[in-house]
């Protein structure tokens, strides 16, 4: 650097200076040559690539075969009744069978849920129905009491011809706007 060389540096020291760090600097990065040919080929490896599309493949079939299959539940239970069964298998046994009762009362429990579901459902759908037809009985009630009042209005007008025709304008009248 310059503060290394004297603050008077002359341009022949500065020049010698510039080219003795460009020698000792390394001109390319040290590897094999088999790494340097092959990165500088680039060429690629079809056969390797056959191999993969291949291998995927069969990947691919082998899931769609598991995915297929029927599932079945491993069987963990193979004691069985065995003649001369010493003491310690009834330890065993009575692993497998709280596991199995438990498995037992899961099965109950959730057919009871879903049972209880069903009904909830179906409670439902039954009170809507009855609130659906009361609601229409009340829509269709007000419905008859509105034409009640539009033939007494209209038997009214039908009395004296003026008022026939106020009510006719008022609704004329109220329509325009």
């Amino acid at each position: 650097t310059a503060a290394a060389m004297g603050s008077s540096s002359s341009p022949k020291d500065i020049e010698r200076f510039m080219r003795e760090r460009a020698a000792k600097k390394p001109q390319s990065i040290p590897m094999p040559d088999a790494s340097r040919r092959a990165f500088n080929e680039m060429k690629p490896d079809l056969a390797a690539l056959q191999r993969f599309e291949e291998k995927v493949q069969r990947t691919v079939e082998k899931a769609e075969l598991q995915a297929n299959s029927i599932q079945t539940d491993e069987v963990i239970n193979v004691m069985g009744s065995t003649a001369g069964a010493g003491s310690g298998d009834f330890h065993t046994y009575r692993g497998f069978r709280m596991k199995e009762m438990i498995r037992i009362q899961d099965m109950e429990a959730e057919r009871k849920a879903d049972e209880a579901q069903r009904a909830w459902e179906q409670e439902r759908a039954e009170r809507e129905a009855a609130l659906l037809a009361k609601s229409s009985k009340r829509a269709a009630k007000r419905e008859r009491q509105k034409q009640k009042a539009k033939e007494a209005k209209r038997a009214k007008g039908s009395d004296d011809g003026a008022g026939a025709e106020q009510v006719d304008g008022s609704d004329n009248a109220q329509s325009s706007r």
